[in-house]
């Protein structure tokens, strides 16, 4: 990614908050702050409040900032991606299992899905992960099949899976069912690529502070090229010792990759 206004590299402990709060308080007009999960966020709202920082800015979780620019814009994307015009329905991690698992009751009891030793809500829980991380990948599920392919020892079913992965995404689309794959499919894929979106960031937000940037994933990144390519300031910080979520969405060499 293009170099941001200012990166902030430093392990746990080592000031990386207090040095942003600093450049913070030196913002005009109104800010952006992502952070890795709610937790964080919760605990950079308390910082700002403590150091009485009454500045005009938005502090949302990846996800949840995600979510929220999906349901704000899918209007927008029912339009590009002519889906039912009706509004979204954000489904409960529970919902989301239990709708999977009936979808793909049979291929789980009877088809190639049906894996020895890995249970059908084992199975469901796998397949919806898998469609996370191939969204937060900014990876289309059209191409999870040769991915799953080049990057197994052991045979699986890679063409079940996909057309699984398939079958979910049809059917979430058909009923305008948001989930946090779906979300993040939708605003990697589709949103950013908006130029209506573009022009609402650009009003919204003259700056940016990607928190822990070691934890979010490659969707992130590509989000905080665009900015940078709409003028906003950017501001990142970075733990090179950070990344607990490799594995599970996070892609701290891409941030690194400058």
């Amino acid at each position: 990614m293009p170099h941001p206004h200012l990166w902030i590299e430093g392990y746990s402990r080592s000031g990386k908050t207090d040095y942003a709060m600093q450049q913070l308080s030196h913002w005009h007009g109104e800010g952006l702050i992502l952070t890795a999960d709610s937790s964080e966020r919760r605990r950079l709202e308390q910082s700002l409040q403590a150091r009485q920082i009454h500045k005009s800015v938005v502090i949302e979780s990846w996800q949840g900032w995600v979510q929220k620019q999906v349901v704000l814009f899918f209007p927008l994307l029912a339009q590009v991606l002519q889906l039912p015009s009706r509004f979204p329905i954000v489904l409960r991690v529970e919902k989301e299992q239990e709708l999977a698992r009936d979808l793909w009751r049979s291929p789980m009891t009877e088809g190639e899905l049906k894996i020895l030793g890995v249970n059908s809500e084992r199975m469901v829980r796998r397949l919806l992960d898998l469609y996370l991380l191939a969204a937060n990948s900014g990876k289309n599920i059209a191409v999870v099949e040769n991915v799953l392919e080049e990057g197994w020892d052991v045979p699986l079913p890679t063409a079940a899976i996909a057309s699984a992965l398939k079958a979910w995404q049809d059917f979430c689309f058909e009923h305008s069912l948001l989930t946090y794959g779906i979300c993040s499919e939708l605003f990697g894929q589709y949103l950013l690529a908006q130029p209506r979106y573009s022009a609402y960031l650009q009003r919204e937000f003259a700056h940016v502070w990607i928190s822990s940037a070691d934890e979010l994933p490659a969707i992130a990144c590509q989000f905080t090229e665009l900015m940078l390519g709409l003028g906003a300031e950017i501001m990142i910080a970075f733990n090179p010792d950070g990344s607990a979520r490799a594995g599970l969405g996070a892609d701290a060499p891409l941030w690194q990759a400058t």
